[in-house]
């Protein structure tokens, strides 16, 4: 009983040392997307990012809704970003 616990929690430390990996790695990757194609416009606007391991999916949230409309027009562009550096997700939400 106390091995399966033990198991149970290590597995549940991996699993969220993974998915901050990942989210990092998404938030570095969005910035470089962002700055390709924005350029220096977006000096100063908060960008939020919320990845999610178990069903593979990004939300993000943004304060402008003009950056957010923008993001969700090249939506198909930003998903080609993240497969060249080899990050695949099931689900991409903008708001």
């Amino acid at each position: 009983m106390l091995k399966s616990l033990e198991k149970k929690f290590e597995n549940k430390k991996n699993a969220i040392k993974i998915s901050e990996d990942r989210t990092g790695q998404i938030k570095y990757i969005l910035q470089n997307f962002l700055k390709e194609k924005f350029g220096d416009k977006l000096k100063g606007i908060s960008i939020g990012i919320s990845y999610n391991s178990k069903n593979n999916s990004l939300v993000v949230n943004t304060i402008s809704k003009v950056l957010a409309n923008e993001i969700a027009v090249r939506l198909s562009e930003f998903n080609d970003f993240l497969k060249k550096n080899d990050i695949r997700l099931s689900k991409i939400i903008v708001k």
